[in-house]
């Protein structure tokens, strides 16, 4: 059955982007992330490799459900759209998690513990009236999803002091999200709190939407400490979509990700 979910996912994202151009990305780790783009060493960013092929064409462009004001949406939502962004986004060494937005702006958080699983962080949701668990999920689920895309990545007590999923070079992590409640959203804050993993340097990734290859990289430092990165995805996550996500990729070294943060700052639904 997953296996058939993550089919489904495909098959629906590659009708949509035949649908409107959105070029040969996918939510199910099958195409590169490079676009028109740069990573923050100023090469192509690095996507999920993968060996999705083709044949979802058929699947037809009216597959997606989202409507055709979130596509106008998605293709006009600032210049960012369909690249990585150049400029990295520097962690910072505070180990706060961030408050991500106003007190009612809906949010999830994910941790990893002695009994995580790469898949099956702990999940927190905010108590936001009428944004509930199941107004994140993606084709009409009750629950987001994480995906270790290549089955690669490891949960470990790491030196920082927390447990973490460790996503080293060649490893993809993805939340799988769905925003088809979501009319406008003024950002959407990643709050990232880990470390580089490595002994010797900084680790560097890309966080972006696979949907469009739309996102950012970010620069985290190595040292035994908890650093906190955020990152801002509002012109990349499309509002009335049911299929997108959250995509990590490393691209130099890999990352320790210990907790997530997203919040929807601003939102109307």
């Amino acid at each position: 059955m997953p296996a058939m979910r993550r089919l489904a996912a495909f098959l629906l994202l590659c009708a949509w982007s035949c649908a409107t151009g959105a070029g040969d990305s996918d939510v199910d780790g099958g195409s590169s992330a490079s676009g028109t783009g740069t990573g923050a060493s100023g090469s192509p960013a690095s996507g999920a490799g993968g060996d999705a092929s083709s044949s979802a064409n058929g699947a037809g462009g009216a597959a997606q459900t989202a409507s055709s004001s979130s596509t106008a949406q998605s293709s006009s939502s600032k210049s960012a759209a369909s690249s990585i962004a150049s400029s990295s986004a520097i962690a910072s060494s505070a180990a706060s998690s961030g408050s991500g937005g106003a007190s009612g702006d809906p949010w999830f958080k994910i941790e990893y513990t002695s009994s995580s699983q790469p898949t099956s962080p702990s999940w927190t949701f905010s108590s936001t009236p009428a944004y509930s668990s199941k107004d994140w999920a993606y084709q009409g689920k009750n629950w987001p999803e994480v995906w270790d895309v290549f089955n690669s990545i490891e949960v470990k007590n790491d030196p920082m002091g927390a447990w973490a999923a460790i996503i080293d070079t060649g490893d993809t992590f993805q939340v799988m999200l769905g925003m088809g409640k979501l009319k406008s959203v003024q950002d959407v804050e990643v709050v990232l709190e880990g470390r580089g993993y490595s002994s010797s340097s900084s680790g560097k990734f890309d966080v972006y939407n696979p949907l469009n290859n739309c996102g950012t990289s970010v620069t985290m430092a190595h040292d035994w400490s908890i650093h906190v990165a955020k990152v801002s995805l509002g012109a990349c996550m499309i509002p009335g979509n049911t299929t997108q996500a959250i995509r990590i990729k490393p691209t130099v070294n890999g990352v320790a990700l210990a907790r997530m943060k997203v919040t929807l700052v601003g939102a109307s639904y």
